[in-house]
């Protein structure tokens, strides 16, 4: 009796044992089976080690920034969008871990819990990824950086979308170069995405912070002035400023801003429909009254303000030699329809020429 009692507790034991093995691996299989599946060696998606079938990655615009074909990842026709887009995209071996590639690479491969990579064995292609990135305007981005190295990014805040988001150094993905290890100079941290990954000072918006604190522990913080030299310095270096301010009062100092002068010269510039800044001064009227003109003013150095004002006063200034040019011609013209003046005329240099 007493060793059938015993043989029905370890039999319990090892039924109890596999069940919970087995729900143990299930779970296992249910939270992990994404990751086992986008493991390396896993050849339905990865020949040598390099991503080989998967979904197609498209931008906003319904661009084919990468897809595969027999067997192969294709990248988009345009080398500077391929350039542009590698950070986001991620390249084949997945050493740009921030990818789409290799972020979502369960997706890309049409995994799910019941049929796992069926699809993608059966008809050699996953889910497809839509962007919000705009390949034309990284292109643009990209090319603007003109070889240097840093980041650019373009964020709707009304929709949280990232509309640009480029980093260099880059390479062209389709034709990886054999000299990227060679060459640390050229492609430093190229496969680093430096706006995700990349640190950067905070900068202006740090100024909130540090006005706030001022606020709440200065109590004559609104009557004292503070003289910016263009840098200041401290125990571990020098902080260098967008310009020279001169003495400036709490709100002053934090209104001195010349990236948010910038972003409303950029608005501004839209408003009038011009290309370049120097075409600002060529504007018909003046444009005083706009409202990003008045920010810009507001939070420019005194190079840009002198550079606005300069624009606003060529145009005034212009303005008032045609209304006497006017008033001078009309002026002759009617003398002329009195009968005093046979002709009436005009030279190069705008003087009036009338002959009796």
């Amino acid at each position: 009796m007493r060793n059938t009692t015993r043989r029905a507790f370890v039999l319990y034991f090892v039924i109890i044992a596999f069940f919970a093995g087995l729900g143990f691996m299930i779970y296992n299989f249910f939270v992990h089976g994404a990751e086992w599946t986008s493991n390396l060696v896993n050849q339905h998606i990865y020949k040598n080690g390099e991503i080989s079938s998967a979904g197609t990655v498209f931008d906003r615009n319904g661009t084919k920034l990468v897809y595969s074909e027999d067997g192969v990842r294709v990248y988009n026709d345009d080398k500077t969008v391929r350039k542009a887009m590698l950070h986001a995209v991620g390249d084949n071996s997945s050493f740009i871990a921030t990818g789409v590639q290799y972020v979502y690479s369960s997706k890309l491969s049409g995994y799910d819990f019941v049929n796992g990579v069926y699809n993608l064995k059966k008809y050699n292609r996953g889910n497809d990824i839509n962007l919000t990135l705009d390949a034309d305007i990284c292109k643009t981005a990209y090319q603007a950086m003109d070889g240097r190295k840093g980041t650019i990014a373009v964020y709707n805040y009304r929709t949280g979308e990232m509309v640009c988001m480029v980093s260099t150094p880059s390479y062209d993905p389709q034709n990886k170069p054999d000299d990227i290890d060679e060459n640390p100079d050229e492609y430093e941290g190229v496969y680093l995405n430096r706006f995700v990954s990349g640190m950067y000072t905070p900068g202006s918006i740090f100024k909130i912070v540090t006005a706030i604190s001022a606020i709440e522990n200065i109590p004559d913080i609104y009557s004292q002035t503070f003289e910016c030299t263009g840098e200041y310095e401290t125990g571990d270096g020098k902080i260098i400023c967008n310009g020279v301010h001169g003495t400036v009062d709490f709100e002053e100092a934090l209104n001195q801003d010349a990236e948010c002068a910038e972003a409303y010269l950029g608005k501004l510039m839209a408003d009038l429909r011009v290309r370049e800044r120097t075409a600002l001064g060529n504007q018909e009227k003046p444009f005083d009254h706009n409202g990003n003109y008045q920010k810009a003013i507001r939070f420019g150095n005194e190079s840009l303000r002198a550079e606005l004002t300069g624009d606003i006063d060529a145009i005034v200034k212009r303005m008032e030699i045609f209304r006497q040019w006017r008033n001078r011609f009309a002026s002759v013209q009617n003398m002329a329809s009195a009968g005093m003046f046979h002709t009436v005329g005009l030279k190069a240099d705008g003087t009036v020429v009338a002959v009796g």
